[in-house]
Parts: structure tokens; sequence; C-alpha cells
């Protein structure tokens, strides 16, 4: 147990000195920041706001497209990898080896699909932009 007090000691040493010494920086950080808060006093922030509110509702979203496609792709690549793992090493007998790429074939498949189905998304949007 002698042997865990020193190190710890140190760690705790060197830890306090660095929040210290941490404390202060960030002061002077939040100091500049408040000076730069208080520059921008005169410039009207709800026209900002504004402009940008106006400008996102043009835009449609295409978030539930790229997620339901993504998940689509995930699932029909662990549904593809199962199988391709199945037909190659299960149905032979082999189960040493069925264990051995199990996971090297079903990631890749994953990965694949879900790939795939983002491509098709961003395929699916841009000619909607259009």
């Amino acid at each position: 147990m002698d042997w865990l007090v020193a190190p710890l000691v140190l760690l705790i040493i060197l830890g306090s000195f660095y929040l210290i010494i941490e404390l202060f920086v960030h002061r002077t950080e939040r100091k500049m920041l408040i000076e730069k808060i208080e520059s921008l006093k005169d410039v009207d922030v709800s026209k900002i706001f504004s402009q940008l509110s106006s400008s996102q509702s043009s835009v449609p979203s295409f978030s539930p497209l790229r997620w339901g496609l993504l998940f689509i792709g995930i699932g029909l690549g662990l549904l593809v990898g199962f199988g391709i793992n199945y037909a190659m090493f299960y149905s032979n007998g082999d189960l040493n080896g069925y264990f051995e790429h199990q996971e090297f074939i079903v990631g890749a498949s994953v990965c694949f699909f879900g790939g795939l189905g983002l491509l098709i998304a961003y395929i699916i949007e841009s000619k909607k932009r259009k």
C-alpha cells in the first residue's frame, strides 16, 4: 500500500496546481469575452434572428429521409452479413471459421449498406433541391 501513496500525493499536488493555473487562464478569457460582448451592444440581434429563421424555413428538411435510409441500410447490412456468414461457414459445419470471420463480415456489410443508404439519400436530396 505504501507504493501507492507517493504517486497519489504527487498526482494530487500536480492536479491542484493545474486547476489553479487553469482558473486564472479562464478568468482572463472570460474578461475578454465580456469586453467583446459589451462592444456589440449597438448591434440589433432581432434582425439577425429574423433573417436566420426565414432562411431556414424555406429549406426543406431531409433528416428523416437520411435517418430512415441509414437504418434501412444498417438492417439490410446485418441481414446480408449474417446470411453470407451462415452460407459460407455454418452450413458446411465449419464452426471455427463461423465465429472467426463473423465480426468482419457483418461489420463490413453494415458499413457498406449503411453508406449505400446515405448515398441514396444524398442522390434523392440533390434531385429534390433542383
